[in-house]
């Protein structure tokens, strides 16, 4: 599929999923090519990543993760800066408190685009799970930064009560080479 005919097709994927209507016409017909028509169910406001890592919502439809949730800026307690080179994160050995605000300054020195992507090791396998199904689909989401090369961006990040934590990358197969790397919970 060209670059412009998976843009088509993703826009349509948004269009699809943000109507009930059209969604379940679209299921009924087996979906867009590549993607599991169960990801076109209507589902209320979360869309379909969001479901597929098993997320839940709270009212009004705002996400929430069990390894936590965006922090609050003014709540920050330190900075951890990280940068990416080939397909690897450059970084010491990273350790969090349950509920501790932290700051993720990610600089990609990299030459092509680089992703901070938060979640327990079940999310990041059903991300790489997805992404593989789905090849060339790019998406934001409130636990992950996409930085372009020679940029810097910012995560701000609460965790939650999960004793272990990765911080990944899942452009254009840099999980599978090995870009991501493990936090754990410490007690203080």
């Amino acid at each position: 599929m060209t670059p412009i005919k998976l843009r088509q097709a993703l826009s349509l994927v948004c269009v699809i999923a943000s109507s009930p209507a059209l969604a379940e016409m679209e299921h009924r017909m087996g979906g867009l090519p590549g993607m599991p028509a169960y990801m076109l169910k209507p589902g209320g406001k979360l869309e379909h990543h969001q479901k597929f890592h098993s997320d839940s919502a709270r009212p009004g439809g705002e996400m929430m993760f069990t390894f936590g949730q965006p922090g609050d800026p003014r709540a920050v307690k330190r900075r951890i800066r990280i940068e990416a080179r080939g397909n690897r994160f450059e970084v010491a050995a990273l350790e969090f408190e349950s509920g501790e605000t932290v700051e993720f300054e990610f600089r990609n020195l990299d030459s092509r685009p680089h992703e901070v992507r938060i979640g327990d090791p079940r999310y990041q396998q059903e991300h790489a799970e997805m992404l593989r199904r789905m090849p060339g689909w790019e998406h934001s989401s409130p636990n992950s930064v996409l930085v372009a090369p020679g940029e810097t961006g910012t995560l701000v990040w609460q965790f939650g009560e999960d004793p272990v934590i990765e911080l990944a990358c899942h452009v254009a197969g840099s999980f599978q080479a090995g870009m991501h790397v493990e936090m754990r919970a410490i007690k203080r």
